[in-house]
């Protein structure tokens, strides 16, 4: 029975919703809540659970930054709670985060991203209002202080920091992609390139796990072409080219991410093996006839009435990863020509309600 150190602010963060809970108690929990949503499917398939244990786990924090204060909302309220040390992070994180917080920010409210690679790089992303980012453009103290400790990304652009070789004063410049994240096709290990405000899982270790048994699955199906929705920078997109043969169409709608994909198979030498298609395809079908799997990664909101248009492809399997469980059961509530094989949740938001999905579907027909 694991349990965690008491944090300090238990009673006030919003953060941590289950931090009173061991770890079979959230485990069980976190089983009962999904099977009572999984209706229709719950005397097919029972759930495995993997814990990753209850603290130290996240390699990516985000926080707002209100008057001085860094943290998250309190319980029941918006305000602030400054968090000294959060139990959550790892080492490497958590001494990133002990650095940053010595640096001075002169702006009324914003975000802030910090990230540390798998060698270690740490990478910082602020996102404040113009104004305030002009002040400290123009200030530069707090800027060149950060970015003797990190790699920096600024706005909603991700535009990169950098000194003005005509006019030697601070400036942003266009987004600069780096390996800050990374995937796995079986027990290979593949570098993922983004930039810092890139979307990606929330810690390497779990991040493993996922990966491996999504490319485990992939490698027992051996599908000829895939289709990906929700690609991003590719987490998935690797495991499922595990099996040889293996053609995946990547869409997704947000060109960034996809840049770092593009930029991530070139390294890796499989960019022949992936096509990949911009666009917001809940409203346009992407460009394809036949599929053998479908894959599915979407946002929290899930995949809603675009799985409509995909199902007529029959594809003969469908593999689906979630870390919303209530968008989850209204989708697969479509899958009536399917029968789940395999469902996994996975714990990578320990002492929260929250937790991640993996499923696999076989069409019955």
């Amino acid at each position: 029975m694991e349990t965690i150190k008491r944090c300090l602010l238990q009673d006030q963060c919003s953060g941590c919703d289950q931090l009173h809970l061991n770890g079979d108690e959230q485990r069980s929990g976190k089983l009962l809540e999904f099977e009572k949503g999984f209706v229709g499917f719950e005397s097919i398939t029972k759930p495995t659970y993997h814990s990753f244990g209850l603290k130290a786990l996240r390699s990516r924090l985000d926080f707002v930054l209100v008057n001085g204060k860094l943290g998250l909302y309190q319980k029941n309220s918006k305000d602030i709670i400054d968090i000294e040390t959060c139990l959550q992070l790892e080492p490497a994180l958590q001494a990133f985060y002990q650095d940053f917080r010595k640096l001075k920010w002169p702006i009324q409210k914003g975000s802030v991203r910090l990230r540390v690679s798998p060698s270690g790089k740490r990478g910082a992303w602020l996102d404040f209002s113009n104004e305030d980012i002009k002040k400290l453009l123009e200030s530069e103290e707090s800027l060149l202080s950060l970015q003797e400790m990190a790699f920096v990304e600024i706005g909603q652009k991700h535009k990169t920091l950098i000194r003005k070789p005509t006019t030697g004063t601070l400036g942003l410049g266009d987004p600069v992609f780096h390996n800050w994240f990374e995937t796995w096709m079986g027990d290979k290990k593949i570098p993922l390139y983004s930039t810092v405000a890139s979307f990606t899982q929330p810690s390497h270790v779990a991040n493993k796990v996922i990966t491996q048994t999504i490319s485990e699955w992939f490698n027992k199906i051996k599908p000829d072409h895939v289709l990906e929705f929700g690609a991003g920078i590719g987490n998935l997109t690797f495991p499922a080219l595990t099996s040889m043969n293996t053609h995946v169409t990547a869409t997704d709608i947000d060109v960034r991410a996809l840049s770092g994909l593009e930029m991530s198979l070139r390294h890796a030498s499989l960019n022949s093996r992936v096509t990949i298609q911009r666009g917001d395809f809940r409203i346009k079908k992407p460009d394809i006839q036949k599929i053998d799997v479908l894959l599915l990664n979407p946002a929290r909101n899930g995949v809603g009435k675009f799985l409509e248009q995909l199902l007529p492809l029959k594809p003969k399997h469908i593999i689906y990863m979630s870390c919303f469980p209530e968008s989850f059961f209204l989708d697969t509530q479509s899958l009536k020509e399917y029968t789940p094989v395999k469902v996994q949740l996975m714990d990578q938001f320990p002492n929260t309600k929250h937790v991640e999905i993996l499923s696999h579907w076989k069409r019955i027909t």
